[in-house]
């Protein structure tokens, strides 16, 4: 079965997120992209770049194990376990549903989908 360029785009963005590398990731994406995450909402490239940007420093290491992928066109869903270790020390794990647009070869559109729970207790001071 061949790799199409439209899964292969949607897995490097998760590639270079989970490297810690969120100015290469946003490379994949058009200027006019739109991020939503749960209990932020619609996020532009800048507002999400602000967010993330926050964020990865107090990760010490991220794994993302891949699950499942399913295509149709513009849209790519991906399933993902992760585990992240904290500068805190404490161990951040979550499953993550990924659904990207993608048109002219660039992330149009990132919607990440998971329990937030998780994220309060590992991130909380």
């Amino acid at each position: 079965m061949k790799t199409s360029p439209n899964r292969l785009l949607a897995l490097e963005y998760l590639a270079r997120i989970e490297a810690g590398n969120l100015s290469a990731a946003l490379e994949l994406a058009s200027d006019d992209a739109v991020f939503w995450l749960p209990n932020t909402g619609d996020m532009d490239k800048a507002a999400f770049s602000n967010f993330l940007g926050a964020v990865l420093p107090v990760i010490h290491t991220m794994k993302f194990t891949v699950r499942g992928v399913t295509e149709e066109g513009e849209r790519v869903a991906v399933e993902v376990d992760g585990r992240a270790e904290l500068s805190n020390k404490r161990i951040y794990a979550n499953h993550y549903h990924f659904l990207f647009i993608i048109r002219d070869g660039l992330l149009q559109q990132v919607k990440e989908f998971t329990d937030t729970a998780p994220a309060a207790e590992a991130f909380r001071p």
